[in-house]
């Protein structure tokens, strides 16, 4: 005899449900920090402009401009 309603679910179920909700947070917390570090930009020896989410290594004898996440 069965006695879980239909309506509720069964714990392998829930147990999936709550791992994927855990999943969702670490992604959307993960980008969320990436997000905020900034973009890095310079104008290296050969005259071109470089942007990169981290420090140019090209730009290292130079001055490196780190921008906010709009661009500014």
């Amino acid at each position: 005899m069965n006695l879980a309603s239909p309506l509720t679910p069964s714990l392998p179920s829930a147990l999936r449900l709550g791992a994927c909700v855990l999943l969702a947070g670490a992604l959307w917390g993960a980008a969320a920090s990436a997000q905020a570090q900034g973009i890095y930009t310079c104008v290296d020896a050969k005259g071109r402009r470089i942007t990169s989410d981290r420090p140019i290594v090209e730009c290292l004898d130079r001055e490196q401009h780190k921008l906010g996440n709009t661009g500014i």
